[in-house]
Formats: C-alpha cells, structure tokens, sequence
C-alpha cells in the first residue's frame, strides 16, 4: 500500500494569502448533487458540470476586490480542470494571474446575505461573483503550462464514513445532515470530483459494521460497494480530537489499488479540501492528458446501432466530450453502423480510458490496426 500524507503546502500558502469563501449556495447545491445521484441507479461516471466556471465571494464595496476575486477564481477552475494544486508557480500561470480578464467569457454580481473581511480585517456586506471563463483560452493556457486537462466525464467515488460523536461512533449516510457532508460536498465542488452517499439502508447494515470502516478493512467494504456499481471508493474515519483539530484516515480504492493517506487540520473545511484534493489528483494521473507539444494521432472506430437522427447528434457530441477527443468526423454511414476518424491526443489507450468511464458505448471487439497500422476501434451505442 501506499502511505501519501494529504498536504499541500504551496496551495494553502496561496490560498492563505487569499481568502476568497465559497458561497453557501454552492455548498447546499453540491449537497444536493451528492444525495441526487442515488436516484438513478446504476451509478458509474458522472459529468461534472460547471469545471470553467467558479463563485466567489467579494466585499461588496470594495473596488479592487473584484479583480482578487477573479484571480481566485481562475486558480479553482485550473485546479479543476487539470487535477493538480502545484500550479501557481508555473510561468503561463502566473502571467495569466496578472491579468485574469483577459480568460473571462462573462461574470455576474448577485446580492447574498453573507459577510466577508474587508482589507482592514472588518466583516462587510458580500457579493457573490459568478465568473466562467472561455473554454478554449483555459484550455491553450494549459498546453502552455504543460499541465494535464481532465475531461467532464470522471469517475463517481462512493464514500464509506465512520465518525465519532455523542452517541458513539455511525457510519454517515444520505440522510444525515452532518458537517462532514456538507464539508466534502462543497470541497467536491471546488476540485470537480463526483462523489456518492450511501443509503445506509437494511442492506447496508446487513453488509457493513462500523468497525469493518474504521479499521479500514478493504474486503467488505467492497463486496458492500457493489450494489452501487461506483467507478471508485473511499473509506475512511474522521474524529475531532479534544483540542478542536480534525484527523482523517482515508483508504482509496481505485483500479485494483489500495492508496493509503491521512489527513489533519484545525478547520473540517480545509480537512475535507485535503482529502478530495488527493483523491481528484489520483484520477487526474489515471485519466487526464497532457496535451503541450503532442501530436494529434487519428484514431477510426465503428458504433454500431446509431438508428435515428437523433443517436447520430448524440453519438458524436459524446464522442467529442470525451477528453482525448479534439474532433470527430463521420466518414462511412451503413444501415446502424456509423465509422468515425478521430482526432485524438494522448493516443488510444487513453481514449479508451475515457470511453470506459462511461455506459453509453460497449466495446464489440477489442482493438486493432489495419494493414498500415492504424488503430481501430469498435463500439456500440446505447441510448439514454
């Protein structure tokens, strides 16, 4: 197993130097988006909405604020974005943080009932600046910083938690309105990470104690798991100790791998900004691009059972979701059976990555090449 430390020391200073909040209406709706996704049933990849956009915090009658406030929020849509922290020393990155306008595609102001400090330490009204930035300027900032893009298509991670209180220690579940919840729920909505809730219902009480998440113990936690059909798991126990810090233990299941961290810290916010932190870096190695100074490579592949207009709308605005994907161009249409050439970075295997994360497209064969080795692929589609 691997021991990793959740610790992040340029990102914190960073963040300490800027103290920008997140709104609260941010924190309910990722609450929300957590509890939702159990409705559908079978869970695999979800797509992360909103990873070029960000919602800060500003004091309301502070000129200069608004200028801090959309350079924060440039540094969360690229940690979103790319998985990393360590970014801001980066020589495109700090140059684009001299003059975040200039990634700006439209941002807002809206009234809120909250206060943030003003440049003297003193509570003032805040605004909530809503900033989303242009897709494409983000995206050439990031080949330029040779820094990997993680695709809106990422894998849901389904949270087993044990937790010390009052009446002993619980496993936390859909239905608990508990600050551990509404912590990871927000830092999810920071780092772009899809994360699930168990219902705790019979089944799960049958399945799971609350010993087999405190002790950490991988077996039962992953025959519990697979009724949910989550992409990845997280389990972990968390406690506050006598002096006010909170600890966390975290196993991270993913791929076959156990990974092992721990994380501390005197506020439960920054713990659970830790703990997903590391757990979108871990998903970002495995899935994300690295697109500066690469090649495009064309890739053909076949998706069978494409049989209205509007599968064939569907089919290729998927396929040019897909992370690797910078385009896809229909070259043969017979009976159900459309060929596609893709223009793709980061080459087959990570295409085939992305394509896995989700439901909508079942391998029928598995890769080959033709006779002057290019690759082909072979699929078929499945409607919503």
């Amino acid at each position: 197993m691997v021991n990793l430390l959740i610790y992040n020391s340029r990102l914190n200073a960073w963040l300490q130097r800027n103290e920008w909040p997140v709104a609260k209406d941010t924190a309910r709706y990722m609450i929300g988006c957590l509890l939702v996704l159990l409705a559908f049933g079978k869970v695999l990849a979800a797509e992360v909405k909103g990873l070029y956009s960000a919602e800060v915090l500003v004091a309301a009658a502070d000129p200069f604020a608004r200028q801090d406030a959309m350079k924060h929020g440039l540094i969360q849509v690229l940690v979103k974005v790319t998985g990393e922290e360590n970014l801001m020393e980066l020589q495109p990155v700090t140059r684009a943080l001299k003059n975040p306008q200039a990634y700006v595609s439209s941002f807002s102001l809206a009234s809120t009932e909250e206060q943030v400090p003003d440049g003297k330490g003193k509570l003032v009204e805040a605004k909530k600046l809503l900033v989303t930035f242009e897709q494409s300027a983000i995206n050439k900032l990031i080949e330029d910083a040779w820094l990997p893009r993680w695709g809106s298509n990422r894998p849901t991670v389904l949270l087993w938690i044990a937790v010390e209180t009052n009446d002993g220690r619980k496993l936390l579940s859909t239905d608990d309105e508990h600050p551990v919840i509404a912590s990871l729920a927000k830092a999810a909505g920071l780092r772009g990470v899809s994360l699930l809730m168990p219902l705790m219902d019979l089944t799960d009480e049958t399945a799971m104690a609350v010993s087999d998440v405190w002790g950490l113990f991988e077996e039962p936690v992953l025959q519990a798991s697979q009724r949910y059909q989550a992409d990845n798991v997280l389990m972990g126990r968390i406690y506050q100790s006598p002096t006010g810090d909170w600890y966390g233990h975290w196993r991270f299941l993913m791929k076959d791998q156990g990974l092992m961290f721990d994380g501390f810290s005197e506020q439960l916010d920054e713990l659970a900004l830790q703990t997903v932190g590391q757990m979108a870096r871990l998903q970002a190695e495995e899935y994300a691009i690295i697109a500066g100074g690469m090649s495009s490579n064309d890739i053909s592949i076949t998706i069978d059972n494409v049989s209205s207009v509007a599968d064939y709308a569907n089919v290729t605005r998927y396929l040019e979701k897909l992370a690797p994907v910078k385009r896809a161009k229909i070259v043969n249409v017979k009976n159900t059976r459309v060929a596609y050439e893709l223009e793709t970075e980061g080459g087959v295997e990570q295409l085939e990555k992305a394509i896995d994360l989700g439901e909508q497209l079942t391998q029928v064969v598995t890769a080959a090449r033709d006779p002057r080795g290019n690759v082909l692929l072979h699929y078929r589609w499945t409607s919503n």
